[in-house]
């Protein structure tokens, strides 16, 4: 694409026309009204029939399905919806959307809003999931409907989806990869339009991950057993569990030392966080003096270039070898835990800046904003206080997308999700609307741009 967009100024000003803000802000302030924690049951039900009702009144292709029993989520039903606006097949698939379920209500004691309030104050809607990310599904609906209202033909095909239980795991992107021929409505597409919050930056990149189950073994005696030597004691002093597991983790912590990795990439070095622990005592009555017969602990690694679950459970395994030379006493195993649907998302997402959609937005938020697009890899990870700086850290549909080989992005109004008083500034949500769509009409080739051959995706 050259500097300036090829999408003729009139088509420009049809579109952007047909965007209502006030009708943006009531679709924003339904679905935060509508209870989606990701922890409930059947917690997307009536985001997805408020979704689906919507397209369908617009005229649109509609698919929803459900997914199916997955152990390690809550009951279903999960619906996943679908919407096909069609193009005329001489252009790019583009797939925009995001997910339906929310994080849950967050030290509820320090909201001063009800978090399904869906509450206008300053400028701002107010409550849980304005930010992760109901904020860009109604963004992505208003596009949808400003480019049908304005008549505008597209050359390819624009997709939606709402996908469930993203909080989850990514559930729903990964089932959606997995099962896509069930859908009906064409095949994979070609790039992916995400809308997690990133302050209307590029959140392209992200690390990889996976989680961990450490178990360290002791021997309950009394403690006064670790401090002599008389052989009455031979088989019986006490190996406390739970001392054995502080050794690992300090290691474990050391990550420059004891993990393989590229080092100095704009994704930065891995990142270990601590979860559940759990200890064991045999017997009944134990008495704390007595110590810890097992310890075990459950934990997250996020894996920079370089690194994968593989490599990790390597070094991890010699930790645990090298700490045993020193201290005999020490038995311990670690095990990657099973993913759900067995796809694993433990490789880094890349970059893709020869992206159409990104070479696109980086000119309709330029028209939009009046500012420069800030894109999360272009300056390497020098700045300190851009929102997206954060998010390669962080885990959103993309990495299911772009694990499936489709190229995928995040562009979303917004900045800290999971805090009280959530909420996403009207006029960021406005102009992230008015550059979505336009950005859209962009790659996917109106009527009246010439040519239609189909652009490279790499």
């Amino acid at each position: 694409m050259s500097d300036s967009l090829k999408t003729p100024t009139a088509i420009q000003e049809k579109v952007l026309a047909k965007i209502d803000e006030g009708r943006l802000v009531k679709r924003c302030q339904d679905l935060v009204r509508i209870r989606s924690i990701v922890e409930e049951d059947a917690a997307e039900v009536e985001v997805a029939a408020y979704i689906e009702k919507f397209f369908r009144d617009l005229g649109l292709e509609v698919n929803v399905s459900d997914l199916p029993e997955i152990p390690g989520i809550a009951k279903g039903p999960h619906p996943q919806v679908v919407v096909r606006l069609k193009g005329k097949g001489k252009g790019p698939i583009l797939l925009t959307g995001g997910h339906m379920d929310t994080e849950p209500v967050v030290t509820p004691e320090l909201w001063k809003h009800d978090p399904f309030s869906g509450d206008i104050e300053d400028g701002k809607i107010i409550g849980l999931g304005t930010v992760n990310m109901k904020q860009s599904i109604a963004s992505f609906m208003e596009a949808f409907q400003a480019i049908v209202e304005a008549g505008i033909e597209l050359e390819g095909d624009l997709l939606f989806m709402a996908c469930s239980q993203e909080d989850a795991g990514m559930i729903g992107s990964k089932y959606a990869i997995q099962n896509w021929d069930k859908v009906g409505l064409g095949p994979l597409p070609d790039m992916f339009f995400d809308g997690d919050q990133s302050n209307n930056q590029i959140w392209s990149t992200s690390l990889g991950y996976s989680f961990y189950k450490l178990k360290t073994y002791g021997k309950c005696s009394h403690t006064s057993s670790q401090y002599t030597r008389h052989p009455s004691y031979d088989g019986f002093r006490q190996v406390n569990a739970l001392k054995k597991m502080i050794k690992i983790i300090n290691e474990i912590h050391d990550v420059k030392k004891n993990f393989e990795y590229e080092r100095g990439t704009f994704m930065g070095d891995p990142q270990i966080t601590l979860g559940k622990m759990e200890t064991t005592y045999p017997g009944e009555g134990t008495r704390i003096s007595l110590g810890v017969d097992s310890a075990t602990l459950y934990f997250d690694v996020r894996f920079p270039p370089g690194m994968d679950q593989d490599t990790c459970l390597r070094d991890i395994q010699r930790i645990i070898y090298n700490l045993r030379i020193e201290d005999p006493d020490l038995q311990a195993t670690v095990e990657p835990l099973p993913t759900p649907l067995g796809i694993r998302i433990d490789k880094p997402v890349p970059h893709t800046p020869n992206m159409p959609l990104l070479k696109a937005l980086k000119l309709t938020h330029k028209q939009i904003f009046g500012e420069d697009l800030v894109v999360d890899h272009e300056t390497n990870g020098t700045s300190i206080d851009r929102v997206v700086d954060w998010c390669r850290y962080a885990g959103s549909d993309i990495t299911a997308w772009s694990l499936g080989g489709i190229p995928s992005l995040n562009y979303g109004a917004g900045i800290v999700p999971v805090m009280p008083d959530e909420y996403v500034a009207i006029d960021d949500l406005v102009k992230h609307c008015k550059a979505s769509t336009l950005a859209i009409i962009e790659v996917l080739k109106v009527k009246d741009w010439a040519g239609s051959a189909r652009p490279s995706v790499m």
